[in-house]
């Protein structure tokens, strides 16, 4: 396990704990997003930070039932899209052939079923298992900013958006957002600020080259599931940040996928048969 994996996982796991998760990371496709993915990539402990996890709603319960093992209980919220941790969920059932939805989501938050809230009291860290309605890079991808648009998965740590983040400390931000921000980054929301930076409107994949990627282990295999997803970043009429992706979806995945535009277009009619003759 790579040296900065460790640090940030371990104020919340032991070592023997720490393997456990990410194990489970590649059982479940959780990805590890918020100042944890943050503090990976630019080796700054955010004190009193959370652990945010984002797993695809149906695979939730494994993770749940490992933070109950290691001494974690669970907090009820009082919040709308917080469910007791043996309250079902029904998201939209899978086709049995393969689906496209597009403008699934105006903010991150409609993505996300329920927040489950955990604390370990002899230590006062806290986790938060967040059950996403489509795959968790759906949810991450509708942030209100680009610069928390990192993560870790089971093997790889990646920034979405390099240069921006981690060398001009620069963030395109939906129009909700203030131009400055008290965190570190500059906040932008136009075009017209972005022209220097990695905001291009070609069609992006998780791991090309406007990405960071960090191996967290030696034998690291060379193709990952995530590489499967594609957006394009656009603009609206009033020249604010849009990113242009719908959600893929079929019982013939294991997980949901975000597909740009462009990679929809090119997928054949006939691609809906599959299911029923294989």
């Amino acid at each position: 396990m790579l040296a900065a994996l460790t640090r940030v996982l371990s104020p919340f796991f032991d070592a023997q704990g720490r393997r456990l998760f990410v194990d489970l990371q590649q059982l479940t496709g959780a990805l590890i997003s918020g100042s944890t993915a943050i503090s990976f990539f630019n080796d700054t402990m955010y004190r009193n930070s959370d652990l945010d996890v984002y797993v695809e709603h149906d695979k939730h319960a494994p993770l749940i039932n490992f933070l109950l093992e290691e001494g974690y209980t669970f907090i009820p919220s009082k919040k709308s899209n917080s469910h007791s941790i043996d309250t079902p969920l029904f998201p939209p059932t899978p086709p049995n052939h393969i689906r496209f939805e597009f403008d699934i989501t105006t903010y991150d938050s409609e993505s996300i079923l329920s927040v489950y809230n955990f604390r370990r009291h002899d230590t006062g860290r806290a986790v938060q298992i967040i059950a996403t309605s489509h795959c968790p890079l759906n949810t991450i991808l509708n942030f209100h900013s680009t610069c928390v648009m990192n993560f870790i998965s089971d093997c790889y740590a990646v920034s979405l958006y390099l240069d921006a983040t981690f060398v001009y400390h620069v963030a395109l931000a939906n129009y909700r957002m203030t131009h400055i921000n008290d965190s570190g980054w500059k906040y932008v929301t136009r075009r017209k600020c972005a022209h220097t930076l990695d905001y291009r409107s070609v069609v992006r994949r998780v791991g090309d080259e406007f990405c960071w990627v960090v191996d967290l282990w030696d034998d690291v295999e060379d193709h990952h599931n995530l590489q499967c997803n594609t957006w394009t970043l656009s603009y609206t009429c009033e020249d604010h940040i849009r990113f242009d992706f719908g959600v893929m979806q079929s019982l013939l995945f294991n997980l949901s996928y975000c597909v740009a535009g462009a990679v929809r277009d090119r997928v054949p009619i006939y691609a809906n048969g599959w299911y029923e003759s294989n």
